[in-house]
């Protein structure tokens, strides 16, 4: 290498062409990787929205009965019961319900509790 070598005499535009290739493929894996945790966190989110939403109905209707009164888990709350993340929000949210309340509603979501075999959790 002499004083007189230029950029270009060095550094040839095929080196600059795939060095813009490398940029650009770490871009496209970069955006790619973040757009799919992006959806992965959205599409949980959604699923723990729609528990919820579908819980409060299960409850605000238990809450309602009579102490005699079967209990039936609606389907779109047991196909949550699979999952431990899930079934540890359902806990939650019933623990929470059964410290505020009081008379037959507590008693129906204790029945509820341990009708959803939560007790082993």
């Amino acid at each position: 290498m002499t004083a007189r070598d230029t950029f270009f005499d060095i550094i040839t535009p095929a080196h600059l062409y795939a060095g813009a290739l490398v940029f650009l493929v770490l871009t496209f894996v970069t955006v790619s990787v973040i757009y799919t945790f992006l959806h992965i966190r959205k599409k949980r989110f959604r699923a723990k929205e729609r528990l919820n939403d579908e819980l409060d109905d299960w409850i605000s209707y238990l809450l309602s009965e009579d102490a005699d009164t079967a209990i039936t888990t609606p389907p779109a709350i047991a196909k949550y019961m699979g999952k431990e993340n899930t079934r540890q929000l359902i806990i939650d949210k019933l623990v929470t319900i059964k410290k505020n309340i009081t008379g037959f509603g507590s008693h129906n979501i204790e029945r509820a509790y341990i009708e959803l075999g939560l007790l082993k959790d």
